[in-house]
Formats: structure tokens, C-alpha cells, sequence
């Protein structure tokens, strides 16, 4: 694996890595950087809405939003979501992306709860991941620190894996990693296809030479995080206009 990475960095090429065993941390090293240590009560934020993100993946962002917590929401619940929790999801999502800069799930949990009744339970369910066990993880935007351009990107889960017990956590809380991967990998193909090659690029598809080792700030490191926000607030500089119910 540590070759493979090498010669896909020649070529200009960075590599990415979900790994929830903790297995790549040496190979990290190798190019010079810490892997992305993802744990409870950390520093280290990622947001799976994150609005710079979205925008690279060539797709409509209001719509990949939907799809995702329209797929999330229902591992919360272990059940399917009903008829008008599905009109609803979809009209607070789309309030919070158009109201918010950087749109997160505080944000689309404030305009789930304000709806009463009919969404307590998927307000409920997305809680757990705000204020619970699996909460301060993807409940504000990306921490400033992580570096998305550097030639290796790992993101370490191993202690998370652990400290999540629950099936139904660890499975929601891979989705919203492999998410916020993806997106990450579209931003990447986006810049090369968008962007001409220049020497000393580090951005995938590009012809540069291997960058020098940086280091890329870890959740132990120097990654800061937002002040939590209040429960059912939409977190600071957002107002988003919920639909009436």
C-alpha cells in the first residue's frame, strides 16, 4: 500500500484512506503528515454538509443533501422514515441550504424539532449524534486545521469504533465519514479537471513532482472546533427559515 501511494503521489495523485482500524497511521507518517483521528470528545470536527465541499461534486448540493439524510436518518430510527417525515426532511433541508453558509446538522436538527410531532422522532434520533455518545463529531463545520489538499489523507476511526458500542452508531457514523470522503474525492477531481496542471501541484490528476513533507493537523493536534450552540438552535451566523408545518 505504501508503494502504490508513492508512485500514485509521482504521478499527482494524493490517496485517501477510511480506516477504522487504526492500520495506516505509518503509512501517514511516511508522507509526512498525521492521520485524522475522528473520536468523541475531540477537537477534530468534519461536516458531511459542508458547503465547499458539496459544490465540487458536480452534483445539485441541495439534492445530495436530501439524499443523505434521507439515507442516514432511517439507520437512526431502524425503521423506514414515513410519508411526511420524508416531505419534511426534504423542506428542511433545503430551508437550511439556503439560509446558511455552512449549512450542518445542528441546523437541519433545530428545523426537524421545530416541526413538533410529526418529526419528534427523527429530531430525536439526530440528537443523539448532536448532544449524545456519537454527538461532537459532524455537528459543526470542519475544523479549520484539517488540511484537504495534503498528499495523503486518512482518517483514522479506530478509537471511535471502539468507543461506539452500539451497531446502529457505528454504521451511521461511517456513512457520515465515507460522506464526507466522497466529497472530498469530488472536490480533488474537480480541481484537476478545472484547473491546468502546474509545477509543484498538489492536486489530483495534475503532473507535479512529490510535494515535501507537511504535517496535516490532527484531532490531537492543532484542529480547532466551533463553541457548541445551544440544543435546538441553528448554530451561529445561520437563522434558517423553517417551513411552516
Amino acid at each position: 500500500m505504501k508503494a502504490l501511494s508513492r508512485r500514485l503521489n509521482v504521478v499527482g495523485y494524493s490517496t485517501i484512506y477510511l480506516d477504522p482500524k487504526g492500520e495506516t497511521t505509518p503509512l501517514a507518517r511516511a508522507f509526512g503528515v498525521e492521520p485524522l483521528r475522528l473520536t468523541t470528545g475531540g477537537d477534530l470536527r468534519l461536516n458531511p454538509l459542508d458547503e465547499k465541499l458539496a459544490s465540487a461534486t458536480g452534483l445539485d448540493p441541495t439534492r445530495e443533501r436530501e439524499l443523505l439524510m434521507r439515507a442516514v436518518l432511517p439507520v437512526m430510527l431502524e425503521r423506514p422514515l414515513r410519508p411526511a417525515e420524508l416531505r419534511i426532511v426534504s423542506e428542511v433541508v433545503r430551508a437550511v441550504v439556503e439560509s446558511c453558509t455552512q449549512p450542518t446538522l445542528r441546523d437541519v436538527h433545530a428545523g426537524l424539532a421545530a416541526h413538533g410531532e410529526v418529526t419528534a422522532d427523527p429530531a430525536d434520533a439526530l440528537w443523539d449524534y448532536i448532544h449524545g455518545p456519537a454527538g461532537a463529531l459532524f455537528d459543526a463545520p470542519t475544523s479549520a486545521g484539517v488540511d484537504l489538499d495534503a498528499p495523503l489523507l486518512a482518517l483514522n476511526l479506530r478509537r471511535l469504533t471502539q468507543t461506539l458500542t452500539a451497531e446502529k452508531q457505528r454504521l451511521v457514523t461511517l456513512a457520515l465519514a465515507a460522506a464526507w470522503l466522497f466529497a472530498i474525492v469530488s472536490r480533488r477531481r474537480s480541481c484537476s479537471a478545472t484547473a491546468p496542471p502546474r509545477s509543484g501541484s498538489r492536486r489530483s490528476g495534475s503532473s507535479a513532482a512529490p510535494p515535501r513533507p507537511r504535517t496535516s493537523p490532527s484531532s490531537t493536534g492543532s484542529a480547532t472546533s466551533r463553541p457548541p450552540t445551544a440544543p435546538w438552535r441553528a448554530s451561529a451566523g445561520c437563522s434558517p427559515t423553517v417551513p411552516p408545518r
